[in-house]
């Protein structure tokens, strides 16, 4: 099981909150964590968006095993279908890190994803869907079990947010930051 939590952006919620809430909306997080771990269980994920990296965590001892250089601002993660490889979307940098969920151990990092902010697989594996955050477009991108081939960049004039593909595999929603819109994409068009 991969837990992700993104500290900085938890701090940053609870930063107007006061001082007492902030302690019960973090005794409520702690409690909601399983209490035992097996030996064998895969490593914590955190995504450090402001310093570029990803630690690493020690389901056991709850300690930073490791700190992985990731990209300028890692923002979501992604465990890929085959679950063979967690992708993290650094949108800065414009690339995709792919971890290995087991061992923590860099696979290889892809360049030329324009602001890979949210990502998401289709449940049959052939697409691979990227929105941009900053420069207003959705990508969508074939999946080989590999290789990303860019088919189809798709402006959205607002801001797109997070994503969700159908379980058809034919249809992804992206929700538009500060707006009440959703935009649907017909994939196989």
């Amino acid at each position: 099981m991969i837990f992700s939590l993104s500290v900085q952006r938890v701090s940053f919620a609870l930063r107007g909150l006061g001082r007492r809430l902030c302690q019960m909306a973090v005794l409520g997080a702690s409690l909601a964590l399983p209490t035992t771990v097996p030996a064998a269980a895969a490593p914590i994920f955190v995504l450090n968006s402001l310093s570029a990296s990803v630690s690493v965590i020690d389901p056991v001892s709850w300690k930073e095993i490791k700190r992985i250089p990731s990209g300028k601002e890692p923002h979501h993660l992604y465990l890929a279908p085959d679950e063979k490889s967690l992708l993290i979307a650094n949108a800065l940098s414009d690339s995709l890190l792919f971890v290995d969920p087991k061992t923590a151990e860099v696979q290889r990092t892809v360049s030329g994803i324009s602001d890979p902010y949210q990502l998401r697989f289709s449940p049959d594996m052939k697409w691979f869907v990227t929105a941009a955050n900053r420069l207003n477009h959705v990508d969508i991108y074939r999946w080989d079990g590999g290789n990303l081939t860019l088919v189809k960049r798709l402006a959205t004039g607002k801001t797109p947010s997070h994503i969700w593909i159908d379980s058809k595999s034919t249809t992804v929603y992206a929700t538009m930051q500060d707006s009440d819109e959703l935009v649907a994409i017909d994939l196989p068009s």
